[in-house]
Order: C-alpha cells, then sequence, then structure tokens
C-alpha cells in the first residue's frame, strides 16, 4: 500500500450526500496557501464501460476549467492548480492509479508531496492517505466501494442540516501532510 500522507481522500455511502463539496471546500481553504491537486476517480464496472465511454482499462484527463456542474470544473473553481479526472473498470483500477501518479509527474507535479485532494473509496484499497473520510447520513447503508473500506476511514462525517459535522476548513495541509 502506497502511504501519502500529502493526499486528502473522501469516498461517500452513498450519492448526492455532498462529497465533492466537502473537498471543494477544503481545496478553497487550502489553495490560498499552496497549489492544490484535484483528483476525481470515477471507478466503473465493467457491464458499464460502454456507457462511460471506456474502451481501455483506464483513461486519464487533464481537466480544463469549464463553467458547468461537472464535479472536476467544481474543484477548479474552488482553486485548484490543476484537475485530473481517471475513469477506470474496477480490476485496473491500481494500474489506473499508478499510471495517474506518472502523469502528475510528467507534469511536473511530485505526487509525493504535492497537496492533493482525491474524491474516491474504492482508491484506499490501495493508498494511505494523510486523511481519509467517509461521507454519509446517519446510519445509512454503505454502497460495496466504501463498506469495503469504511474500517480505514479516519473518520465518518455524517451529514447534518446544510453540511457536515467535521468542517472541511477546518483541515489542514502543513509539511506535505494532512492534518486535522
Amino acid at each position: 500500500m502506497k502511504k501519502m500522507p500529502n493526499m486528502l481522500m473522501a469516498g461517500a455511502a452513498g450519492r448526492n450526500l455532498g462529497k465533492t463539496e466537502f473537498l471543494c471546500r477544503a481545496i478553497r481553504a487550502q489553495s490560498s496557501q499552496v497549489p492544490v491537486i484535484g483528483i476525481k476517480v470515477t471507478t466503473i464496472d465493467d457491464s458499464l464501460a460502454a456507457y462511460r465511454d471506456i474502451r481501455e482499462d483506464y483513461v486519464i484527463s487533464a481537466e480544463e476549467p469549464a463553467d458547468d456542474n461537472k464535479d472536476t470544473h467544481r474543484m477548479y473553481r474552488s482553486g485548484a492548480h490543476r484537475v485530473y479526472w481517471l475513469r477506470v473498470k474496477r480490476p485496473a483500477l491500481f494500474r489506473g492509479l499508478k499510471k495517474l501518479f506518472q502523469s502528475l509527474e510528467c507534469d511536473g507535479i511530485d505526487p509525493h508531496t504535492a497537496c492533493l485532494v482525491l474524491e474516491s473509496a474504492g482508491a484506499r484499497n490501495y493508498i494511505d492517505p494523510g486523511l481519509f473520510f467517509i461521507i454519509r447520513e446517519h446510519n445509512d447503508e454503505l454502497k460495496a466501494s466504501s463498506n469495503e473500506v469504511v474500517h480505514l476511514a479516519d473518520q465518518l462525517v455524517e451529514v447534518n442540516g446544510g453540511g457536515w459535522d467535521l468542517l472541511p476548513e477546518d483541515l489542514v495541509f502543513e509539511n506535505a501532510r494532512w492534518g486535522l
């Protein structure tokens, strides 16, 4: 397992729980002090590959800013210096992540010291980040990808009212590591 204390990682129990917004607020809070690299990982079951327009095992794109609600574009608007999107078939997740980090290096980004914010639960099977959260509503049943890594979460972040029981602005990135 790759240790990456410079990475903040979050997944969610289900859809529409605000994990992207949580990470965007963490990006916004840190981006005035350090360049933040946003990463979105979409893990695809093989049966959905054609729907997601994936023919290879994985596709990595360096995203460009745009004015829509796509998660990667929201990361840019929150202050991310660069944003990458890894779309990967589930069996190729390890290889896709390895290639993603090689792509960062090719773009002049040190994946071991840069301030990384990654949206994925499944990636936790291969990466030991500085902080890992699973966002859920109280007593939510976890989707499969979150359920297999829930025991590795630093905290289950509960959705409450208009936010969470842990504020992303309270997270800190210092000396190439994330902390509370």
